[in-house]
């Protein structure tokens, strides 16, 4: 997570440093092979002890934010000045002071200043500043930097054009003889060559910038599933240029670049966290903001227990002390806890008192709802009291007690604790109810998603064995949606919530001239339609719902011969409404002013057709037109739903957010479709499908790890986040659980240290060491399957190995024993190693086919 590299880098260093020396034996023999072998997309072809050697290297920019200088008679014009290790191309470059931008972000007091007015038309480099040579291996390598921009403009504007290159940030490569290399890089996915030096695709596709303030920006060729980063082969050095082809004013600071953690596997990332011992405060989920560790408690049968709340507790406080009390009363079968409505006139009597109140103080963070404190007074006997703003905030309170509360070796763990979320709306999907059982799954996981303290559940679109006819709800769904919403309002401590896409019913991105009369008549932006779309909703919110986010992703026909011209579809819709944006003005607006009437408090949610930046780009205007309409047309507080750059978008900065709000008319709301995005196999698929060789850096358990600016929280629109993927099976509850930990502490999250935490903490440590080697063996295997599959090489070439890795597979799954809190997960792990047999006799019939020696 890059929202704190400076804090995230010892971490990750420790953990790079150890997985060298317990991980290098088993890649010994790959330590022979010569430097000429190794290669950007083989990250296992370089030797683990200089991958370490240069990712401890840290930022390899010499003078990165152009503290070191030199000025003759106090002149900082160009002529006058040298700043160190970085060179001078063009007019027009100054080295200024900046101190008075309230934004501003330096590590110092200097920035470089870059402007041109009359840029010319035919300017292939512009003006800009060079670094020095800086020697890197092959691998993948971020470039980061502070920037702020005013009046950006195209000196080719006479032809319409975008900036496009006009902030030309380039990373320039070089061999061993510093000789250039060709930046161009194979993009797999369009079978095309990417210009991997320009890194200036961020602004690309602004049509001008006015003025943005500073910003941190990830330097970038392209989106996912891009690999971005990855330095071409040959290459022994890189020059960094930032720089102006056009006109405005360009400051740039803090430039970045190092080698990235996508050059180490998971085992090499997570290993040596297994030498650390980790206590009861270490597994807290989520980690708490503040946390000081006291004297522990050690319970035994002469141990009394209180639990002191008010007469008139409210359901989540009366949800968390029945979870409290039962988690008590496995200390010891001799144990009492007396759940009392007052504290005791002896307080004497009872060695250990929970004491909950609900306080609406000010002045402290503490006291922001949800938030809650813990203090402990006491030694032999201990007081624990607990305060928060709401009842809520009580419930985390005891959930974080439970967790304190160590029933085998029957201790209490006690600390004094301030703790409160970063976002405040934290939800998850359902599953898509195929049948009863999962529904019943889902049921029975609503407690243990709210400990990990998610508010909100999504019933998703095409709920119910992936029915077409949204329309026409079945009894399923009915009675998913009242159960669920049944649970949570009795326990008030997760609120449901409802997806609806009234375009479903037709396929992906369907042609206007390929449907049918009947397909275009099933459903209109009309009153009638307007009826069927609001008695879809009604289901939900008679259940209790309190959001719902109206879908127009995917489904929206296009007309023409190109996918993203989204239009309407039928006669009678185009003589109501004139274009699409205005019948989804109507649709929202409808739906609106149906909420404020029917179910006032309704949180509503928006996603428009073209909900990330590059439809955007690939509109040919008609997203423009489109937003320009539909904001001025609905009201303010709808959020809209934005999934970032590109639909699965592992980086995202303040530079995509900027551009989107330009469109949105407000801070987004973010989908986030990465929880399995690195591991995707397919056509829209991650690195398993275009890049075999990288398939061993992709996790089956992948924690919550995408690159955001600090203090995301703030830059969602009031403090929420949606994030893809089912939680009903138990490999995603531990994707979700990392995610928590994000979600609630921002701050501190390290997606390596929280995975290892959830694993350890629900399997036990052991077992979580076994999961993770059964991960690295099941990528490697994947790796040779894909070098067949996708690259058409010979499997006979990977036989032996394949042979290998797959007994090593099934010991480390055999090694995984036959107990009750990881029999879900082995039954799922299970399934996957049935596919992958598959995946291994479908080569073995593709080899077959060729008539040479099957595997």
């Amino acid at each position: 997570m890059r929202t704190r590299l400076s804090q995230q880098l010892p971490l990750l260093l420790f953990v790079i440093l150890f997985a060298f020396g317990l991980i290098a034996c088993d890649d010994s023999w790959r330590r022979g092979k010569p430097d000429g072998s190794w290669t950007s997309v083989d990250p296992l072809s370089i030797p683990i002890e200089k991958r370490s050697q240069e990712f401890r290297k840290g930022n390899l920019v010499a003078n990165p934010s152009f503290e070191k200088g030199n000025l003759l008679n106090n002149d900082t014009s160009q002529n006058a000045l040298k700043i160190e290790n970085w060179e001078f191309v063009g007019n027009n470059i100054e080295w200024v002071r900046e101190t008075e931008d309230n934004n501003f972000r330096t590590d110092g007091d200097y920035v470089v200043k870059i402007s041109q007015s009359l840029a010319s038309e035919n300017d292939t480099n512009g003006c800009g500043i060079l670094s020095g040579y800086i020697p890197v291996i092959p691998g993948n390598y971020e470039l980061w930097m502070s920037l702020k921009l005013s009046n950006i403009s195209n000196p080719e504007s006479r032809l319409g054009s975008k900036v496009y290159r006009t902030i030309n940030i380039r990373v320039q490569y070089f061999d061993k003889n510093k000789k250039e290399v060709s930046p161009l890089i194979e993009y797999p996915y369009t079978q095309s060559k990417i210009d991997a030096g320009f890194k200036g695709y961020g602004f690309s596709n602004f049509w001008a910038i006015d003025s943005m303030p500073w910003v941190r920006y990830f330097a970038h060729s392209y989106n996912y599933p891009f690999s971005e980063g990855d330095i071409p082969d040959g290459t022994s050095f890189v020059r960094i240029f930032i720089g102006l082809k056009g006109n405005g004013t360009l400051w740039v600071d803090n430039v970045d670049f190092h080698y990235s953690k996508w050059n180490f596997t998971p085992l090499e990332r997570i290993d040596s966290l297994q030498q650390k011992s980790m206590s009861a405060y270490d597994l807290l989920l989520p980690t708490p903001k503040i946390i000081t560790n006291k004297e522990p408690l050690q319970i035994n049968n002469k141990t009394s227990i209180a639990i002191v709340t008010d007469k008139e507790a409210k359901k989540p406080l009366i949800a968390g002390i029945e979870l409290l009390e039962k988690q008590l009363q496995k200390l010891n079968t001799q144990v009492e806890v007396a759940v009392l409505n007052q504290m005791p006139e002896n307080d004497s009597l009872y060695r250990l008192i929970f004491g909950f109140q609900q306080q609406k103080l000010t002045g402290n963070s503490v006291y922001n709802p949800q938030g809650y404190s813990i203090r402990c007074y006491g030694t032999t006997n201990k007081h624990i009291q607990v305060t928060s703003y709401d009842a809520i905030g009580l419930y985390y309170a005891a959930g974080t007690l439970v967790q304190l509360t160590d029933t085998i070796n029957h201790i209490f763990f006690a600390a004094d604790i301030e703790d409160w979320p970063d976002f405040t709306g934290r939800s998850f999907l359902l599953a898509s109810w195929n049948d009863s059982a999962e529904l019943k799954n889902d049921f029975d996981n609503m407690q243990r998603m709210s400990l990990l303290r998610f508010n909100k559940a999504y019933v998703g679109y095409g709920q119910t064995r992936n029915r077409k006819d949204w329309y026409q709800p079945d009894d399923l769904y009915k009675d998913g949606v009242s159960k669920i919403g049944e649970w949570c309002k009795t326990t008030e401590t997760c609120q449901l919530a409802v997806m609806v896409n009234p375009y479903y019913h037709f396929e992906y991105e369907m042609k206007v001239s390929e449907m049918s009369d009947s397909l275009k008549n099933i459903w209109l932006h009309n009153e009638n339609g307007m009826k069927t779309l609001t008695d879809v909703f009604k289901l939900s919110l008679d259940a209790g719902a309190t959001t719902i986010m109206l879908m127009a992703d995917d489904f929206v026909p296009h007309e023409k011969n190109y996918r993203k011209l989204y239009s309407l579809w039928s006669d009678e819709d185009r003589q109501m409404h004139p274009t699409l944006a205005h019948a989804q003005a109507y649709m929202i607006n409808y739906i609106y002013n149906w909420l404020q009437k029917n179910y006032s408090d309704t949180r509503f949610e928006f996603c428009p057709p073209w909900y990330l930046n590059e439809f955007i780009d690939k509109s040919r205007g008609m997203a423009d037109a489109y937003f320009d309409e539909l904001i001025s047309s609905i009201p303010k507080d709808i959020a809209i739903i934005w999934t970032g750059n590109t639909v699965r978008s592992l980086a995202i900065d303040e530079v995509d957010l900027q551009r989107f709000e330009q469109y949105s008319g407000r801070i987004p709301m973010l989908w986030d479709n990465t929880l399995y995005a690195r591991s995707l196999d397919g056509i829209y698929g991650g690195y398993p499908a275009y890049y075999p060789e990288k398939s061993v850096l992709c996790n089956l358990f992948e924690p919550y790890d995408v690159i955001l600016p600090q203090k995301f929280q703030t830059m969602n629109d009031g403090g929420h986040l949606y994030v893809n993927g089912s939680s009903s099976t138990e490999i995603y509850k531990i994707k979700y659980a990392t995610l928590a930990d994000y979600l609630w502490n921002t701050t501190t999250y390290n997606p390596e240290t929280s995975l290892w935490k959830v694993l350890v903490k629900w399997y036990g440590t052991t077992n979580a060491s076994t999961l993770i080697h059964f991960n690295d063996t099941y990528f490697k295997i994947v790796r040779y399957l894909r070098m067949s599959e996708f690259k058409g090489e010979d499997p006979n070439k990977y036989a032996r190995s394949i042979d290998k890795e797959k007994s090593i597979l099934d010991a480390t799954f055999n090694d995984l024993p036959n107990e009750s809190r990881i029999t879900v997960l082995k039954s799922e792990l299970q399934d996957i190693v049935d596919k992958l047999e598959q995946r291994i006799a479908d080569v073995k019939i593709m080899k077959a086919g060729t008539g040479k020696e099957q595997i």
